[in-house]
């Protein structure tokens, strides 16, 4: 009877613990999973897939080396016909034939297992990725986990996801989502009859407001579109940045002195602060009170990109002012990080590997590109970024082009800006991120394919060549 009572006990405690949770976090989407197979080349992401002439393999991250190991031995090479041909077992005689222009998934047969890969073409090399993925698809949303590494389990450490519009990413233990406007949490649930996936929506901290919520929504929605998990708000950097747009609305500040006053207080001015000139000196600004804009039109410039990309640990901060005397609608101070990689595999890349709804255009900004005078009198394409932080990486290449029908590409006529070939030398910003910028605004609705070759040179003295190809789907 012992033994009962403290079943009933530990149930009733089970069940207690469980009604709090649901009173808690009432999930706003709950789907089950179901196993398919991911057929779209351009969702692949870089930590997934692998060269089949090994071209990547000294910088493949943890999944790809294991799919490799996997995988390389099936595959016998390229036919007359420039199909690759593929073994289903390692001993099969008739391999499987992938044609250049249609991406095939095929099920291989490895130690007494089926496996699903995807093999298919990108540029003038033939790749392959896991294909085995666990999805859930409703009405508002989709979610996929991808089994990045082939080992039977969707949700590991080397596993990704993908939510909405994001692209993949690696699955971390926060399990944060981009909502829209807002912040969400998943998470997984095993039934007998179903895995599911529940979606609950995190609320706005009290000393938050709703401009700022909407900005955090915005940003991490960037964030999703890049591959990179969602970020939180500080309070104390929130703080900051309203105390600087306070400043700048007491000091009539412009958009016309954004290279003045802007990103510095003084302290004989009205309005300043320790906290507030802090914030000046790391944060962007925009000339508008409506901080979401303020966020969505900095996240598809060149410089002021750059700050919505950094660590998830490290929390944003925003802060507005309505009403300026000096005309303008008010003033938004946003405050990020940049990106800070480890090595090669990390590489911030936006738009992101398979991206939809891009923006055809490079959203203008102060400073002007210091070699090109007037470069924003005309709409610019999109800025295409690599942001490589404190590696040290040299000899950087970058090319676009314009996919047609049937993968026929074409070149686009591109500037590129990095460290080498700066925006503007006084601005450190471009010492750690390279800008790809099209001549004219970039096609609606249209794929672009992505190049990016490098030398990093790593801290044993070593070099190692660093090459890229992604595509993104601009906005109709």
């Amino acid at each position: 009877m012992p033994h009962a009572h403290g079943s009933l006990l530990a149930a009733a405690m089970a069940l207690a613990a469980a009604f709090a949770l649901h009173a808690r976090a009432q999930p706003i989407w709950s789907a089950p999973l179901k196993s398919t197979t991911l057929d779209d080349p351009q969702s692949v992401p870089f930590l997934a897939e692998c060269r089949v002439d090994s071209g990547n393999a000294s910088i493949d991250g943890a999944a790809a080396t294991r799919v490799r190991e996997l995988v390389q031995d099936h595959i016998v090479g390229e036919d007359k016909k420039g199909r690759l041909e593929v073994r289903v077992r390692r001993n099969a005689t008739l391999p499987k034939r992938v044609d250049p222009t249609k991406p095939t998934v095929i099920s291989i047969d490895c130690d007494g297992r089926k496996i699903p890969v995807l093999f298919y073409r990108k540029g003038d090399a033939w790749f392959y990725s896991s294909a085995a993925q666990l999805a859930a698809t409703g009405r508002e949303h989709r979610i996929s986990f991808l089994d990045a590494d082939l080992d039977g389990d969707h949700f590991g450490q080397n596993d990704m996801v993908r939510f909405d519009a994001a692209t993949f990413r690696l699955q971390d233990g926060a399990r944060l989502l981009a909502l829209p406007a807002s912040l969400g949490e998943y998470s997984v649930r095993h039934e007998r009859s179903a895995t599911y996936v529940d979606v609950v929506e995190r609320k706005r901290p009290d000393w938050a407001n709703s401009n700022q919520w909407a900005a955090l929504g915005m940003m991490n929605a960037f964030r999703a579109g890049g591959g990179l998990a969602p970020r939180r708000l500080s309070e104390e950097r929130s703080r900051a940045c309203r105390l600087h747009a306070e400043y700048l609305f007491l000091n009539g500040d412009t958009s016309d002195s954004a290279l003045g006053s802007s990103h510095d207080e003084v302290e004989s001015n009205p309005g300043y602060t320790e906290q507030g000139d802090l914030a000046a000196h790391s944060s962007g600004i925009s000339y508008t009170c409506l901080a979401d804009r303020a966020v969505s039109e900095q996240a598809w410039t060149m410089l002021h990109r750059v700050e919505f990309l950094g660590p998830m640990r490290e929390r944003f901060g925003v802060g507005s002012r309505a009403k300026s005397s000096s005309g303008a609608e008010g003033y938004t101070v946003a405050w990020g990080d940049d990106p800070s990689p480890d090595d090669v595999r990390q590489l911030v890349c936006v738009p992101g590997y398979g991206q939809r709804g891009v923006p055809q255009w490079c959203f203008p900004e102060h400073p002007d590109v210091e070699s090109m005078p007037g470069f924003y009198d005309k709409p610019r394409g999109t800025a295409v970024s690599v942001s490589y932080g404190p590696l040290d990486i040299a000899n950087i290449r970058m090319q676009l082009f314009r996919v047609g029908r049937k993968g026929r590409e074409t070149r686009v006529e591109a500037h590129l800006f990095s460290h080498d070939a700066p925006i503007d030398r006084r601005f450190s910003d471009n010492d750690r991120t390279a800008f790809l910028v099209g001549e004219d605004a970039l096609d609606t609705d249209t794929w672009y394919r992505v190049v990016f070759q490098a030398e990093w040179r790593r801290k044993d003295g070593t070099t190692v060549p660093v090459s890229r190809s992604w595509w993104f789907q601009t906005r109709e």
